[in-house]
């Protein structure tokens, strides 16, 4: 019953995996896109979007809004990913620094 279990677990992972290995263009493109929402939420559970922390925001726009693609890692297309996750990371980067000089109280005219 346990060995199953485990079998049903690796053929999940295999087909996830081919998944990542056939249609690499659109998981880079569209799924960062469609990840917003759940790592804005991992964001808010993570200490927030005002954190003063620039370790924090680097964890947040690499890693948070862009999960999915690091998943992509364990495909044999890597190239694709790791070019994803440096485009879109940097994109979300970007977002969230002006976010944070925008929305967080900060007085850019204070001497």
């Amino acid at each position: 019953m346990a060995e199953e279990k485990k079998k049903q677990k690796v053929g999940l992972w295999i087909r996830v995996v081919d998944i990542f290995n056939k249609y690499p263009q659109y998981i880079v493109v569209l799924v960062p896109m469609l990840w917003w929402f759940p790592g804005m939420y991992l964001i808010g559970l993570a200490g927030g979007f005002c954190t003063k922390s620039n370790l924090l925001r680097l964890i947040f726009g690499y890693v948070f809004m862009v999960l999915p693609l690091w998943l992509g890692l364990f495909s044999n297309k890597k190239s694709y990913y790791i070019g994803g996750i440096l485009i879109w990371g940097s994109f979300w980067m970007v977002g969230l620094v002006a976010n944070y000089g925008m929305n967080c109280g900060i007085d850019w005219l204070q001497k």
